[in-house]
């Protein structure tokens, strides 16, 4: 059970990159502007470190600002619905933990 849980991470940003590069396939104009990712919990844990490491991956394939903005609060539902909230045109991303 530990091991499975040790590889979620590297699940994570596989998945991660799996569909940038999809994307990327798709819509070779996007992004165009800066790309921003909300992490609902506080910064410096364990859920904000993940999204970094695949912004600065981001961030090198896309050759795009991408943005960790850290908004928590209310058990992740703060940054939950600034996400909701959002234009629906995929720059505005949310990272959750597993």
């Amino acid at each position: 059970m530990a091991k499975s849980l040790a590889l979620l991470p590297i699940i994570a940003i596989s998945t991660v990159l799996g569909i940038a590069h999809a994307q990327q396939q798709d819509a070779s104009a996007y992004p165009d502007h800066t790309v921003r990712i909300v992490v609902p919990f506080p910064a410096g844990g364990t859920a904000d470190i993940l999204p970094r490491i695949v912004a600065d991956k981001l961030r090198q394939r896309w050759n795009q600002s991408i943005v960790v903005e850290d908004r928590a609060g209310a058990g992740g539902n703060v940054g939950a619905s600034i996400v909701a909230a959002a234009d629906p045109d995929g720059y505005t991303l949310l990272s959750s933990p597993p």
